[in-house]
Order: C-alpha cells, then sequence, then structure tokens
C-alpha cells in the first residue's frame, strides 16, 4: 500500500491512501515516503521528540536529494562524498554537527535493513 503524509506539526501525521500510477518513478517516490513514514512512526513509538524526528527526516531527504538516488541505491561513497561535501566549501559545518546528520542516515537504514520491518522483501517485490 502506498501512502500520502499530511504533517501537520500540531496533529501530528496523518497517513492517507495514495495511489501512485504505474509510473515507475512515482511509485518509487510513493515507497519512499511509505518508508520515511515508516521510519518517523518507528520513533513516535519509542517517545523521541517531535523535533527530533522532524530533523531526522530532513536530514535523510537532504541526503537522498544530494545523492540523486533512492536508499536501496546508496552505498557508503555516497555517505563519504556527503560528509566531504558538509565539511568542505566556504562554509563548512562543525563535526559534531556532520556527525548527527550520518547518525540520521544511518538510523533511516538500520530501520530500512530490520528484517521486522519487511522492507527488504517489500524492495524486492518493487524491483528496488
Amino acid at each position: 500500500m502506498f501512502v500520502h503524509v499530511v504533517d501537520d506539526a500540531d496533529m501530528g501525521a496523518l497517513v492517507l491512501p495514495f495511489r501512485a500510477s504505474g509510473d515507475p518513478v512515482a511509485m518509487a517516490d510513493a515507497f519512499v515516503e511509505e518508508m520515511l513514514q515508516g521510519f518517523a512512526n518507528q520513533q513516535r513509538a519509542r517517545s523521541l521528540n517531535l523535533a527530533t524526528i522532524h530533523a531526522r527526516d530532513r536530514q535523510v531527504r537532504r541526503f537522498m536529494e544530494f545523492c540523486g538516488s533512492m536508499p536501496w541505491e546508496w552505498g557508503p561513497v555516497d555517505v563519504e562524498d556527503w560528509t566531504t561535501h558538509l565539511v568542505s566549501g566556504p562554509k563548512p559545518i562543525a563535526t559534531s554537527t556532520v556527525r548527527a546528520y550520518q547518525q540520521a542516515v544511518a538510523l533511516f537504514c538500520d530501520y530500512l535493513v530490520d528484517p521486522r520491518y519487511g522492507w527488504g522483501e517489500r524492495s524486492m517485490e518493487m524491483g528496488a
């Protein structure tokens, strides 16, 4: 099932059915949104602060945008390139901030590969 998430700061996330067209890109985007929603739900179940959950979501999305690829396509070189990008240039960010960003992505990846959530099997069904 694909979902569309409407996020309201006061009410939390509301999950609505999403009907992706047969377009593979739309289906992949919807699948990623479902993964991110599941990750947020996992964190809510652990009573994490909404600000923490939203910050992690933003970092995962920024990483995905930097890579230009879907989570099932990521590899170690993507993290290395992203980290280099973050600490280089005219406005490098602090090491502690980079580690927090890396942790957000690592926690998301840990969630995806945890067999209790079934994302590996679902990814295979999607052809990912």
